[in-house]
């Protein structure tokens, strides 16, 4: 009896929504953004440190501090690691986000965060699924003066409006992660721009 084989690409869409579902990247995310007192005022500080305090983030930590120990442990390294920081959590957190989002087909980002943010309630246009941010970027890069540039003019304008799309759900779910950890009002002009973008596609879908 034949068992049932997950293929390349719904490995990939699990990733994303596991990635962006989890509560503890959710949280951390929230919490670093919240802790920016020039846009939150101190009330998003004294969440941001609340959500520090959270079961899963010191979980997290305790975690990450016996992984570490077990490898100086392993290598035959005197004492003992650094208990990780909100700081040294964060960005691992962070970047392991961040990577995950990149490698991602736009439509499985669409359904992340749409379950996410449930108000979102954006449809993306056929025309835009199968984009995967990681490979504009390598498409469009080039190097002047020593320096990694983008250059849009190497993209269709379809692959314009994808790129665009991404950082708008990527912002989307930044709003959203900060919302959750300060009760903010959330989205504003990202779901403007991503409404626009269905229009321009699916005209009749606005109506």
């Amino acid at each position: 009896m034949a068992t049932n084989q997950v293929t390349p690409r719904e490995s990939m869409r699990n990733l994303t929504l596991s990635t962006l579902e989890r509560t503890l990247i959710q949280n951390t995310l929230g919490a670093n953004l919240a802790s920016d007192v020039t846009k939150y005022g101190t009330n998003g500080k004294a969440a941001a440190k609340d959500a520090f305090n959270g079961e899963d983030i010191k979980k997290e930590k305790d975690e990450e501090y016996k992984s570490l120990s077990e490898k100086y442990e392993s290598m035959g390294v005197a004492g003992e690691p650094t208990y990780p920081s909100n700081s040294d959590i964060s960005y691992k957190i962070i970047n392991g986000l961040e990577q995950v989002m990149e490698a991602s087909y736009l439509e499985d980002l669409v359904e992340g965060v749409n379950k996410m943010a449930p108000e979102l309630k954006f449809n993306l246009p056929d025309k835009l699924k199968g984009f995967v941010y990681n490979e504009f970027i390598q498409k469009a890069a080039e190097r002047k003066d020593g320096k990694l540039m983008i250059n849009p003019k190497k993209l269709s304008e379809d692959e314009q409006t994808a790129i665009e799309v991404y950082e708008n759900l990527k912002e989307a779910y930044r709003i959203t992660a900060t919302n959750k950890v300060i009760n903010a009002n959330p989205l504003g002009d990202v779901k403007a721009y991503l409404n626009g973008v269905t229009a321009k596609y699916n005209p009749r879908s606005t109506e």
